[in-house]
């Protein structure tokens, strides 16, 4: 069995072997998710340095320049790298420019348009999208592609063209029979945004809790545990700067919010009128013992 182990040696040795000098490194598999409808990878790579800038053309408005910022520090942690968070001045000098053709619906909404298509080379990354979400799911994209290996980071050179094979692709968050701090709703919508889901369902009031400050009934909260205005306002801000929205559903005392969805600014006005309405259809039994007459 002596060549057995001279075999095995040899082997090692050559998985071991550093390349050689100006080898051609190509990417190793790279997982996507979801799976873009079309991926085809090259030979090359383009460095991801502290020179990294992203810069935009088209329609560039604050929702989009909030996402780019929230790219760059989440690649900043994922490299070690100090990136500037800004959009560059010269979007044609940036490593990566977005071209984005118009802001998409003033309310997001299952109709939205998610499509984008990216281009790596060597050079340069574009990434075109019809609309500010489409870009914000490109870049998702992007930082799923960073790689990094002994000759540093990099994004590898591929060819994508990617659009969302179901309209509805949510999450469902009962907060309301398991009560989660804010942060932690926070960071189901980062990840839901990161795996490019758009329907936030969050379940509000049930049997076991009522979960929204009433000014006109206050009992309710006061006894049946408590989400301030505020803290929803805020929360419900969140959703369309990442590409999804808050909706209601017409069954329960739900709100829904289409990630991608309807009427963020709905649930926040509404929420913050003094005369809030919520629909209460059924599973309401935290509300009977404070507010029989609707029993």
């Amino acid at each position: 069995m002596r060549w057995y182990g001279f075999v095995l040696s040899v082997i090692l040795c050559a998985c071991l072997s550093p390349s050689p000098a100006g080898a051609d490194l190509r990417p190793a598999p790279v997982n996507l998710l979801p799976i873009p409808s079309s991926v085809q990878f090259g030979s090359g790579r383009l460095a991801v340095d502290t020179s990294f800038q992203i810069g935009a053309t088209g329609t560039v408005d604050d929702r989009l320049r909030h996402g780019v910022a929230r790219a760059l520090v989440r690649l900043s942690r994922q490299t070690g790298l100090e990136l500037s968070r800004e959009l560059a001045a010269d979007a044609s000098k940036a490593r990566l420019t977005i071209v984005c053709a118009g802001p998409g619906a003033a309310v997001p909404s299952l109709d939205e348009n998610e499509s984008y298509s990216l281009e790596v080379t060597g050079d340069r990354a574009t990434l075109r999208a019809p609309t500010v979400v489409g870009a914000l799911r490109g870049l998702e994209t992007v930082l799923q592609l960073a790689t990094g290996d002994r000759g540093g980071w990099y994004l590898p050179a591929v060819t994508i063209q990617d659009a969302p094979r179901f309209r509805w692709r949510g999450l469902l968050i009962d907060i309301a029979r398991h009560w989660m701090p804010m942060d932690v709703l926070k960071r189901n919508l980062d990840l839901m945004a990161a795996v490019k889901l758009n329907v936030l369902h969050l379940h509000l009031t049930e049997d076991q809790g009522f979960r929204i400050e009433s000014k006109r009934y206050p009992s309710l909260h006061e006894k049946g545990s408590i989400y301030r205005i505020s803290e929803i306002t805020i929360t419900a801000s969140i959703p369309p700067q990442i590409g999804f929205a808050i909706a209601r559903s017409g069954d329960e005392a739900e709100l829904a919010a289409p990630v991608g969805g309807v009427a963020s600014s709905e649930l926040a006005d509404r929420l913050a009128s003094e005369d809030e309405v919520v629909d209460l259809e059924g599973d309401v039994l935290e509300m009977l013992p404070e507010q029989p007459s609707t029993g």
